[in-house]
Order: C-alpha cells, then sequence, then structure tokens
C-alpha cells in the first residue's frame, strides 16, 4: 500500500508541476506581448477588410508601370519582413505589394475556412483595394504556388508569374492515383503559440532554430517586430487550418498547367532539389521536383526555370539576381 500511495504521489506531483509550467509559461507570454504591444506595436501597411472585421495586411512599394503582388509561403509568420528586401529591390522600378494573408503577420487570426475559392477572393479583395485591374505579376513563395497559379489562369490582367519555390499540385499525385490518404494534421497544432510554446522554445535554445528560419534576412531594425509575430503567429489556428486543407487544393489543381500566354519563372533552391530527390527514392512522390514543375508549363519560349543556390526560402540572399530576372521578364513583356 505504501508503495501504491508513494507512486500516485508522484504521479500527481509531476501532473501538477507541468500544470504550473504550462500556466506560467502562458502567463509569461501574456504579460511579455503586453509590454511589446504597449511599447512598439504598429501596422506598418493597409489593413484590408476580406470578411466582417476581419482584414489582411498589405504594404505598398514604389510606383512603376507594373504591380508585382507578392504571396508568401505556409508559416512564414511575418510575409512583409521575410519579403521587404526583396520587395524594396523590385520597388526601385515597379509597384509591389506584399500580402500577408489572414493568419499571417499583422492580418487576422481567422476561423474562415482555407478553400481555394477564399484564396482567390481575398486575392481579389486587395486587387480591389488598391484598383489592380492590368499589368500584374504574381509572386508566390511555397505552399501559394497552387492557389496563385489558378488565379492567374483565370485572369488575364495577369501578364507574369513568378515562383519561388513553389509547391506542386503533383506532391499528391501518388496519393491520387492510389486512392491514398492525403497528408493530414491535428488540430493541437494550433495551440503552439498561442499557449506561449514558440516562445518558450527561444528561451530554451531555440532562438537560433527560429532565426535561421525565419529573421537570418531581415534588417536588423525590424528585429523585435518580427520576433513578436514569430512567437504569435508560428501554427496559429488559421495556419493549421491552412495545412489541413492543402492537399485538398493540390487535389484540386492536379494537372492544371500555366495559361499558354503567361510569361512565368520558376526558380528552384537547390537544397529542396536535394531533398525532394530524397523523397522520390523513398517513393513518396512520382517525379523530382525540377519535373513537377515541368509539367506545368505549356510555353517553353516564355516559360522557364531556374535553379539557384539555397534553402526553401530562396530570395534569402538571392535579391539581387531574382530581382534581374523579374525585370528582364517585365521588359519583355
Amino acid at each position: 500500500m505504501k508503495l501504491i500511495s508513494g507512486l500516485l504521489k508522484f504521479i500527481i506531483g509531476i501532473i501538477l508541476f507541468v500544470v504550473i509550467c504550462i500556466c506560467g509559461m502562458y502567463i509569461y507570454h501574456k504579460i511579455c506581448n503586453k509590454l511589446y504591444e504597449d511599447k512598439y506595436y504598429k501596422v506598418p501597411g493597409d489593413l484590408i477588410e476580406v470578411y466582417d472585421k476581419e482584414f489582411m495586411h498589405a504594404k505598398k512599394f514604389g510606383d512603376g508601370e507594373y504591380t508585382i503582388v507578392m504571396l508568401s509561403g505556409m508559416g512564414t509568420p511575418s510575409p512583409y519582413y521575410d519579403f521587404y528586401n526583396l520587395a524594396e529591390s523590385l520597388s526601385e522600378k515597379n509597384t509591389v505589394i506584399i500580402v500577408e494573408q489572414l493568419g499571417y503577420g499583422y492580418s487576422t487570426i481567422s476561423d474562415k475556412e482555407r478553400t481555394l475559392d477564399n484564396y482567390l477572393y481575398e486575392i481579389q479583395k486587395v486587387m480591389d483595394y488598391y484598383e489592380i485591374k492590368d499589368k500584374i505579376i504574381l509572386l508566390a513563395h511555397s505552399y501559394m504556388g497552387p492557389i496563385t497559379l489558378e488565379y492567374a489562369n483565370n485572369n488575364n490582367g495577369v501578364v507574369g508569374y513568378v515562383c519561388l519555390d513553389c509547391s506542386s499540385s503533383y506532391q499528391v499525385e501518388k496519393q491520387v492515383i492510389n486512392n491514398e490518404p492525403l497528408p493530414k494534421y491535428e488540430d493541437y497544432y494550433s495551440y503552439m503559440s498561442p499557449s506561449g510554446l514558440t516562445r518558450f522554445i527561444g528561451l530554451i535554445g531555440g532562438q537560433k532554430l527560429l532565426d535561421e528560419l525565419y529573421t537570418g534576412d531581415v534588417k536588423q531594425e525590424f528585429k523585435k517586430d518580427y520576433e513578436y509575430l514569430i512567437y504569435n503567429r508560428v501554427l496559429d489556428k488559421t495556419i493549421v487550418n491552412e495545412m489541413r486543407n492543402f492537399p485538398l487544393i493540390a487535389k484540386e489543381m492536379l494537372y492544371k498547367k500555366y495559361r499558354d500566354d503567361l510569361h512565368v519563372i520558376t526558380f528552384l533552391a537547390s537544397e529542396t532539389i536535394e531533398s525532394m530527390d530524397e523523397y522520390l527514392k523513398s517513393e513518396d512522390f512520382l517525379y523530382d521536383w525540377k519535373t513537377m514543375h515541368e509539367k506545368l508549363i505549356s510555353n517553353e519560349e516564355i516559360q522557364t526555370i531556374k535553379e539557384l543556390n539555397g534553402s526553401h526560402y530562396i530570395h534569402h540572399g538571392n535579391v539581387e539576381e531574382i530581382t534581374n530576372e523579374i525585370n528582364e521578364m517585365i521588359n519583355n513583356l
């Protein structure tokens, strides 16, 4: 009996310790947020109402003839800070708009389902807000690839398309052909940021990893602001909803190609090409990374693929080369 009683006390003690740690982590997170918000929080761009009391943040740079609309990849806490250097470079000759989707950066964390139709509607709301109707260049990173491909194919005002190591609908072809379950993500991921866990990871030694993922290319003057968003926008409920719906969107877009009169530059990251080759060896995919993107091409004369050295965040460290390639494409329109 003493052994059982001692074991129960030990288990209860462990549970209480974990509960106290979670509560302490949550309270510390809320205090840090409050101190930051009172002293530093300021929205740098425009808040565009897309649904009732739900806003998307966007920032406009430059005043050129063509408008480059930038949409980021899944999980990037703030597309505004992530794209800033590239936007600044491109805005020397063009109008540039960085869009932060719902759940990202300074935009609203939303319960709105992350479906293809909703994304297309939200992109159009941004276009309407800035009264952009033609001479549009869409620039997409990662998972926004299939979504912006659909928008470009159905909007003749889009004359150019830039893919930064975009996701491909062919990533789900094997599952579709074999009638296998698509990748699934659980809702409990959405507690990561609200609970303070992301901030806690930074405190216990994970800050270097967070910096390598997100802030390595960010100007020093923005790092405090971006860190706040990292701690509050990594795997929030909107992004987890997005993760859950992306395989369905990819399935919906499977076998669709670029419009044949659309000028396209696809930049593929050397590190992604290498890592995807490993997935191919393990039979997770039917094609290598480059082939997945070649299958989207409908007109080889105006749709090209270029490999750049670097990680999936290919625009980090390749600003000059990407800027030059995009400007050259625009000159040829």
